[in-house]
């Protein structure tokens, strides 16, 4: 599996879509670098609107989740709103092991698929 901090970045109708390249996102390094370019979206470059698409991570760990919770924590801080962070396209086993275990799922705006998710903002 590959493992990369690699993250794409695109503009769709003004929310901003990051999809991370890693099959597998468990390399704490890597999800530290990963963390930094998610929070540098909305504290330098000011970005509002995030979709994260899991479509391509089969695996990841609860230190990517975290990273996510301060995304969040910010993107609440700049906009007073916690819809502004939504993810989509999450395996059925990332979901099960991480979102559904710990309940999580509560904490998130997930959706099936990218489209649904932009639909959402």
């Amino acid at each position: 599996m590959k493992e990369t901090a690699e993250l794409q970045v695109e503009d769709v109708d003004g929310v901003t879509v990051v999809t991370p390249a890693a099959e597998q996102l468990t390399n704490e390094t890597l999800i530290l670098h990963a963390g930094e370019r998610l929070f540098a979206l909305v504290e330098k470059d000011g970005k509002r609107k995030v979709l994260i698409d899991f479509s391509v991570i089969q695996q990841t760990s609860s230190v990517f989740i975290g990273k996510l919770m301060t995304l969040q924590k910010k993107l609440e801080r700049v906009t007073s709103s916690a819809k502004n962070l939504k993810l989509c396209g999450i395996s059925e086993d990332v979901y099960a092991g991480l979102f559904k275990a710990t309940k999580l799922y509560l904490t998130f705006d997930i959706h099936e698929n990218r489209e649904v998710a932009l639909l959402e903002f």
